[in-house]
């Protein structure tokens, strides 16, 4: 690794998928990963072939390969944009059903509606969106001044030629000409090769052509253009994509390859585990515990083994000042979004908030995705908000647990016992002689440990023999078998040559 280099952006493909990090002075700051959470993304471009055409809703549907038919507004297709001034033709007039077409998805569908699509396709890139049919130039609002945009738009209009238009994003500014304009032309490939792809044929409705938010094209767009950065990948076709994605620009990154697995390089297996904790220890002993709930994402701060060297005060402020910090970085390495609440530890002095507030302002600087920072509320919480732009770590990664149900708590043995008691006297209704219930080896050790009065308790409540039987595992308990003749019972268990104890 280059030690000139500020960043580093290491990309491992392994044998399912392609996963990477953003490490800052060596240090992960930022998992990248592929979108996972939906079939269909908005910034695709796929393959659709109408189904359906409604001239009294103005749409049609799509089979775009979701499950669920893709929304076409007639007001969406190429044919309506380039129609004589002033006609108002029926979508009929303008699509046939049985048509391919080549479309972008604009909304991701839901589980009770399906994507929205449009024929006037886009290519993102970081400082322009080529827009292939749209004949309109854009430039972002946030611009310095109205005449700083009034000469991008200028300098728009001579960049591309009719029917091509182009948006000129806010990062544009400051930046040379000639830099936006190589992204242009690279932009313009990419529409070629798509292009190309949909009129050769050979694909069916679904067929993705282009997909903006697969890892590569993002790392594409938003880091090869650094040229504090360093882009690492272990896989042979996306060193040479990547390579290829960097001739047309300029300046920018570095793209290396690696004999290594960036994997075992950069230890990203212990460095997730670590992630997905919910406790991060502080430099100074310290520790923060971040829990995710359905409304929002808590932080709570600990001076943990810290108890500073002058007094509580001290302490307190020493502690939120290093959780601030790592609060800032922990939310973006986790992909934390929408509202965050933060327990300080609590402290007296006016000034010593502001300066806590105006650390974590500063660390969230860092964060490419928007942040806003409230500040103390009147309980004494600071209130914060992160833009959601993906699932978090937590959720792409983690599964909800069948047993606590995301809770983080179980039953306890006590009263997994009550609860296979009460499944023991339903079992032993209706002339039961016998009832042979297995159960996990931790809830055998509490029968064991409580031989006595469990023996009391069934002889005493049931006129069934009980046999217990254990097997590793969840559920902790279940009725394997209920008999009016104890003799099947026991022969059905040897059977399966499993030891057993009856109560």
């Amino acid at each position: 690794m280059n030690e000139a280099m500020s960043r580093t952006i290491a990309l491992h493909r392994g044998l399912f998928d392609l996963r990477g990090a953003v490490l800052e002075n060596e240090r992960i700051v930022e998992w990248l990963m592929d979108q996972t959470q939906s079939e269909t993304e908005p910034g695709m471009l796929v393959i659709g072939q109408v189904e359906a055409i409604h001239d009294g809703m103005e749409a049609a549907f799509v089979d775009i390969g979701s499950g669920k038919r893709a929304y076409l507004n007639k007001t969406e297709l190429k044919s309506w944009h380039h129609r004589e001034e002033g006609q108002e033709p029926a979508i009929s007039s303008l699509v046939t059903k049985g048509a391919y077409l080549l479309l972008e998805i604009t909304r991701a569908g839901t589980d009770t509606k399906g994507p929205k699509v449009t024929e006037m396709i886009s290519f993102p890139g970081k400082y322009s969106v080529y827009l292939p049919f749209s004949s309109y130039i854009a430039v972002s609002k946030k611009m310095s001044s109205n005449r700083t945009r009034e000469t991008w738009r200028e300098w728009g209009k001579k960049a591309v030629s009719e029917p091509e238009g182009m948006i000129i994003r806010t990062h544009a500014e400051g930046e040379a000409k000639e830099t936006i304009a190589e992204e242009i032309k690279l932009l313009q490939e990419k529409y070629q090769e798509v292009e190309t792809a949909f009129h050769q044929g050979g694909g069916k409705a679904g067929t993705v052509l282009f997909d903006p938010s697969r890892l590569l094209a993002r790392v594409a767009r938003d880091y090869l253009t650094a040229e504090d950065t360093q882009v690492l990948t272990d896989h042979h076709d996306d060193y040479r994509w990547l390579k290829r994605e960097r001739q047309v620009i300029q300046e920018g990154a570095a793209v290396n390859f690696s004999k290594r697995s960036l994997s075992e390089v950069f230890g990203f297996d212990q460095a997730m585990h670590q992630t997905l904790r919910p406790y991060v220890w502080l430099p100074n002993g310290g520790s923060i515990l971040i829990e995710a709930t359905e409304a929002m994402t808590v932080v709570d701060v600990n001076s943990g083994r810290y108890t500073g060297k002058e007094n509580l005060r001290q302490t307190a402020y020493i502690t939120n000042l290093a959780a601030a910090k790592v609060i800032a970085r922990e939310l973006r390495l986790r992909d934390v979004s929408g509202i965050v609440l933060i327990d300080f530890i609590d402290m007296e002095e006016d000034q010593h908030r502001e300066d806590v507030v105006k650390t974590l302002k500063e660390a969230c600087k860092k964060d490419r995705t928007m942040v806003q920072v409230a500040g103390f509320t009147s309980l004494g919480l600071v209130e914060m908000t992160r833009k959601k732009t993906r699932a978090s770590l937590q959720e792409r990664l983690l599964d909800t647990c069948g047993i606590c149900q995301g809770k983080g708590d179980v039953p306890g043995e006590a009263e997994r016992l009550y609860q296979c008691g009460e499944a023991l006297m339903k079992a032993g209704l209706d002339g039961t002689e016998a009832i042979w219930l297995e159960v996990n080896p931790s809830l055998l050790e509490e029968i064991n440990h409580r031989f006595g009065d469990v023996h009391e308790a069934v002889t005493g409540g049931l006129t069934a023999a009980v046999y217990v039987t254990s097997d590793a595992g969840e559920p902790a308990f279940s009725i394997r078998m209920t008999a009016e003749n104890e003799d099947a019972v026991k022969e059905r268990i040897e059977r399966q040559e499993k030891p057993w104890i009856r109560l």
